[in-house]
């Protein structure tokens, strides 16, 4: 197969990023961006072509396109599968789970690779946690929580649990599998109608349970997530240096005759090789699923099922808090 040659469109605050990894790989062929003077710097910066979006559409030489302004995914991500081109979305998918449904069935009809940027699971801390936990060396899953919080930038147009929390919903999937049932409660303390914080509480088999918390309301920053197992515990914070990102704990506790006694040890740093950007990761998987012809790990179904639960758990947010005010008005 050809080489595989991607045009980045949108290039602001974290499409660089994808334009600076995407030319390490050394599959940058062009950028777009409705800013021209932003796409005419990057395009100097790195010696590939300023192109305007129907250009990259006809481009015989361009195989790929590289999505990275959430607002207008659905319709550029249409436009492109339509136009021969394999398609890497950064999340969400879509807006709503319709629109995200008709990208998946398209993608499959014209047999392209429609990846979505869920970006942890290409982390090597999470790489690791992920085969620390299928190796059974936590024992059973009894439980995982995560918690995404910073006085963060607030975004008019969505709220924390679709901006924030699901980064930790599709970690959370991809450990735990599809949950059935969700709970979520938060408000919206600053822009009406958009919430800020939430807490979301996921039932999975076997009364697993998994728990999220997400704020951009908050004084301080965080990046964490635990699992709790029957054998050990561990703990990934992405705010920590290497290697101490990635920390086992052994503890368990013994119950006899309904007395738990606390078995306590101290904790285990985990040394995770190939120490990559997970961004770097990620594209080079892309990448690597077209030109193997390969499912990506976070395809455009996984990403469905993320939609999914963020847009039940966004309704539920939307109805308790339209039952509070009535409650309120009434009395």
């Amino acid at each position: 197969m050809k080489e595989v040659k991607v045009a980045v469109v949108g290039t602001g605050d974290w499409g660089k990023n994808l334009v600076r990894n995407f030319h390490k790989l050394s599959a940058l062929a062009a950028v777009c961006d409705l800013n021209n003077l932003i796409a005419d710097q990057m395009a100097a910066k790195y010696k590939v072509k300023n192109l305007a979006w129907q250009q990259i559409l006809d481009s015989s030489e361009i195989t790929a396109v590289a999505l990275s302004n959430n607002r207008s995914h659905y319709q550029f991500a249409k436009e492109a599968l339509l136009a021969n081109k394999h398609v890497f979305v950064e999340k969400p998918l879509a807006p709503n789970v319709q629109q995200a449904k008709e990208l998946h069935t398209l993608a499959k009809s014209v047999n392209k690779v429609l990846m979505v940027g869920h970006l942890l699971h290409y982390h090597p801390a999470f790489i690791s946690l992920k085969k620390l936990c299928s190796s059974g060396m936590l024992g059973d899953i009894k439980y995982a929580y995560s918690n995404r919080l910073d006085f963060g930038k607030f975004m008019p147009e969505e709220d924390v649990i679709l901006n924030f929390a699901s980064h930790d919903i599709s970690m959370m999937l991809s450990l735990m599998g599809k949950p059935k049932s969700i709970i979520s409660s938060g408000n919206d303390f600053l822009i009406n109608n958009i919430a800020d914080h939430a807490l979301l509480k996921l039932t999975f088999a076997n009364h697993t349970e998994g728990h999220i918390f997400a704020s951009w309301f908050h004084p301080l920053k965080e990046r964490k997530f635990v699992v709790i197992g029957s054998q050990a515990m561990a703990v990934f914070d992405d705010l920590d240096d290497w290697p101490q990102k990635l920390c086992l704990y052994h503890q368990t506790v013994d119950i006899h005759d309904n007395v738990a006694k606390l078995r306590k040890l101290q904790p285990e740093f985990i040394a995770i090789d190939n120490i990559v950007e997970p961004l770097y990761n990620e594209l080079n998987h892309f990448i690597q699923s077209i030109k193997t012809n390969q499912t990506p790990h976070t395809d455009s179904l996984e990403a469905l099922e993320v939609l999914k639960i963020v847009e039940q758990a966004s309704k539920q947010l939307q109805l308790s808090q339209k039952y509070q005010q009535a409650e309120f008005i009434g009395n």
